[in-house]
């Protein structure tokens, strides 16, 4: 039997696989450069079995539709219960969630109003994708239950956008004067100035680097601020992976969050 795994709309097979209860049975685990270029490069990962491929289509179908990316985590479980808090703001038209679980042994998506999440998707072995229309705003739940790696990416059709993340210098001359685009990687505990654009009805704007399972890795603003278009903040990339969060309440008070879809790299000095 052969498993496959989709990255944005592109099925790879994994190698020959023991017995029918894959992946938890696999002989060889999945790809680590192939896992790790979706994350770098904001691809989507999804666990399938062979005859699940056209139904997973849907996933990659919709993404286009749902630019903004509210969360992404990705790690290793080992049969322990994982939460994920998701704050679903009044902004959002729109949301598509999409989950997978090595070893799946329940994925449960509760609303605000502590019931299950319902809309057009689809649900396979060891995945579970949702769009949902007019989401209720407030905390959602997304609950996981098994072994192995997963993935949870929840994306947004929505008002307010993290436009950009990105490494800046400053120029001053003649010719010309402003923030430019940096085009090399940050540096491992060095301090660089980062462009930060975010649109949309909202304030107290605060942001934050978050590591690869969702987690805080250190808060980048000591005040929050208003949307401005665009801020320019010193950031010490601390960790060698990361991305960049943005968290505040939109115009009816609900909190928000959108985070950037690539993994950062950091570079070693």
């Amino acid at each position: 039997m052969r498993g496959c795994v989709i990255l944005l709309s592109v099925c790879i097979g994994s190698p020959a696989l023991a017995g029918e209860n894959w992946p938890c049975l696999s002989r060889k685990a999945l790809s680590p450069s192939f896992l790790e270029l979706s994350e770098v490069t904001g691809g989507q990962v999804l666990m399938l079995e062979p005859n699940e491929v056209e139904k997973a289509s849907f996933a990659a179908v919709q993404r286009p539709f749902h630019p903004e990316t509210v969360l992404r985590a990705f790690g290793q479980m080992d049969g322990e219960v994982r939460d994920y808090l998701v704050p679903i703001d009044s902004s959002i038209e729109s949301l598509l969630i999409s989950v997978s679980v090595e070893c799946n042994g329940g994925i449960q998506i509760k609303t605000s109003q502590k019931v299950d999440a319902s809309g057009e998707g689809r649900t396979l072995r060891q995945s579970r994708i949702l769009k949902v229309s007019k989401p209720v705003p407030g905390p959602w739940r997304i609950r996981l239950v098994g072994r192995g790696r997963f993935y949870v990416v929840v994306e947004a059709k929505t008002l307010i956008s993290l436009d950009r993340a990105a490494m800046v210098d400053g120029v001053t001359g003649r010719q010309q004067e402003g923030w430019f685009t940096s085009k090399r990687a940050p540096k491992l505990g060095q301090e660089e100035l980062w462009r930060l654009d975010l649109s949309g009805p909202a304030t107290g704007v605060r942001f934050r680097l978050i590591g690869g399972e969702g987690q805080t890795l250190s808060h980048i603003d000591e005040k929050p601020a208003d949307v401005n278009e665009s801020y320019i903040r010193r950031i010490t990339a601390d960790h060698e992976r990361f991305r960049i969060a943005a968290d505040g309440v939109d115009e009816r008070g609900y909190p928000f969050q959108r985070v950037t879809k690539q993994m950062v790299l950091a570079a070693r000095n």
